[in-house]
């Protein structure tokens, strides 16, 4: 058990390492992504935009990379609640 215990505490910081940085990866992602519904576009100012518009105006917004993470926001606007009031969402994933 000892044993397995060094091999993983050798080889973990050695794959960290080799995993790409925050601006290798932002490079990497500017472009077109085809998906099964949307084609989304992450243009390099840091905005996405989605292709056909999904319905609402949650079809642009920002992107960012932080730790390896993709970070997407967009804002709902005129969401409505049960009572009929509106307000404005922002979601980060």
């Amino acid at each position: 058990m000892r044993t397995v215990f060094v091999i993983v505490a050798l080889i973990v910081p050695a794959i960290a390492m080799a995993l790409p940085d925050d601006t290798t990866l932002s490079r990497l992602l500017v472009g077109i992504w085809h998906g099964p519904r949307h084609d989304s576009q992450y243009r390099a100012d840091g905005t996405w935009i989605m292709d056909p518009p999904d319905e609402g105006d949650n079809t642009r917004g920002k992107w960012q990379i932080k730790h390896g993470r993709l970070i997407e926001t967009w804002r709902v606007i005129g969401f409505d609640d049960r009572r009929g009031n509106q307000r404005v969402e922002r979601k980060d994933f």
